[in-house]
């Protein structure tokens, strides 16, 4: 039994060995009082957690994240306006430089991307959308933190030029791209789903040797 048990805690430990969990935080924000006219602004305050979550991506890179960018519906926990935070670690197994795709959508979007706290990338209201650039990194661990802010669009809510402010676009969603895998090891690793594939065998081999071993 005790052998049973240590081949699938091994099975386990290999399933995890090639992820890494990158947490995603989501903040709400609070809208200034109504207006007569029935408009709300947001304060861009963003200093309420509305909730978290965990996505998996390989060991080596902060990539592939893919948060409904094709269909800019992405809604965490129902709100479509928000700031989320992504941040993690990664392990660099063989050193050099990867090139990278960062895609915010939404006009007056917001997106930051920062590697042991240096600024990688950081877009703003009025830049490109998308970015695209080549990192380099050494050997070793390394930690990230990825900020994205859906984008924004002006209301008119008077007769006055001056009548006017911005609201949510509803019109949101994220994606980090790595197209070299540069950092991947050197030797290629299973990924974790062709581990938890053998896992089964295994402890099926486990078990047969179990009862031949009674059987003497």
């Amino acid at each position: 039994m005790k052998v049973i048990r240590l081949v699938a805690a091994l099975c386990v430990t290999l399933c995890a060995a090639t992820r890494a969990n990158v947490i995603v935080d989501i903040y709400q924000d609070q809208y200034m009082d109504p207006i007569p006219s029935g408009y709300q602004f947001p304060k861009g305050t963003f200093n309420e957690l509305a909730g978290s979550f965990e996505v998996q991506t390989p060991s080596w890179t902060p990539a592939p994240l893919n948060f409904n960018v094709e269909t800019h519906d992405w809604h965490p926990f129902g709100l479509t306006w928000y700031m989320a935070d992504m941040h993690g670690t990664f392990q660099v197994e063989t050193p050099g430089t990867s090139h990278f795709d960062f895609n915010r959508v939404g006009s007056l979007s917001f997106g930051e991307w920062t590697i042991d706290g240096e600024v990688i990338y950081r877009g703003d209201a009025f830049e490109s959308q998308h970015h695209d650039g080549n990192v380099t990194l050494g050997v070793g661990q390394h930690t990230f933190d990825i900020k994205y802010r859906p984008g924004m669009r002006d209301q008119q809510y008077g007769p006055n030029p001056w009548d006017h402010g911005v609201i949510p676009y509803d019109y949101d969603g994220f994606a980090l791209i790595d197209n070299d895998n540069t950092w991947a090891p050197a030797v290629s690793v299973p990924e974790s789903g062709a581990w938890c594939w053998l896992a089964v065998p295994l402890v099926l081999l486990a078990r047969r040797l179990m009862r031949k071993t009674a059987a003497y």
